[in-house]
């Protein structure tokens, strides 16, 4: 039985590390931002305005979504609550991690879906 265990616990720590691994590639700006840098890009006002005035950094460029997103991994100890997180990240949206709510770019949050899906 402890064996069983053991590859459990083994799957389930591979299976969290594909899922830091698929965060890790997803694309790092919004659609239509030329980057300058990793942390720095370019936005035109007629996109600003075509999503709302969104005005936050962290929706046109994804590294803080991103780094939220390992952080709430980390964060979980088990699958199940890492399960539920994504899920109600992918249902809202937005990302939470102590108290810093941030909306995903919706090209980022498909990719995201995409890959939690299987497709």
């Amino acid at each position: 039985m402890k064996k069983q265990f053991q590859q459990i616990t083994e799957q389930a720590n591979a299976a969290r590390e594909r899922l830091k691994q698929i965060i890790r590639d997803l694309p790092d700006s919004a659609d239509g931002v030329r980057m300058l840098g990793s942390r720095c890009g370019v936005v035109p006002f007629s996109l600003v305005a075509k999503h709302g005035f969104n005005l936050s950094a962290g929706y046109w460029l994804a590294h803080e979504t991103k780094e939220m997103l390992l952080k709430i991994i980390d964060s979980n100890q088990t699958l199940e609550t890492t399960v539920k997180a994504i899920e109600g990240i992918l249902t809202t949206g937005k990302v939470t991690y102590r108290k810093h709510t941030e909306q995903i770019a919706p090209n980022v949050l498909q990719a995201l879906k995409k890959a939690w899906e299987g497709k």
